[in-house]
Parts: structure tokens; sequence; C-alpha cells
């Protein structure tokens, strides 16, 4: 299990999200972003910014090759 906060994947807060894979961890992120959006102007944004990037598939590749490599470097917690 490896641990990253929302601002570290580059959201709005410092909730704590936990996955054991990178994909688990954005997923989990994802649905947190989308619970917060509902309630507050930084985490509209990052849906804005998530919704934008899924529409995009290169995109997307780039950007989870780069967290795929943040991810791969967080110790296990």
């Amino acid at each position: 299990m490896k641990k990253m906060t929302c601002k570290e994947i580059g959201g709005a807060c410092n909730a704590i999200i936990e996955g054991n894979t990178a994909e688990e961890l954005i997923n989990r992120a994802t649905k947190h972003v989308i619970t917060m959006s509902r309630k507050d102007d930084g985490h509209k944004k990052d849906k804005a910014m998530i919704e934008k990037t899924q529409h995009n598939p290169q995109a997307a590749k780039k950007w989870m090759e780069e967290f795929q490599v943040k991810f791969d470097a967080l110790p296990e917690a």
C-alpha cells in the first residue's frame, strides 16, 4: 500500500489517498475529487482537468506514465 495526498497528485487538499497500484490510487483519487467537487471550487477545477485529460488519450497516457514514476518512488506504507 502506498500513500499520497490529494495535493501531491495534483489536487486541492491534503486528504490521504491510498492504493496498492498506481491505477488503484488514481481511481480512488478520482472518486475523491468527484465527491469533493460538490463541496468546493478547488476540487471543481481538479475535476475539470481530469475530464479534459480523459478526452485526450495522448495527454492521459503521458500523465499516467509520469505518475507511475512518482508512484514507484513512494515507500510502502
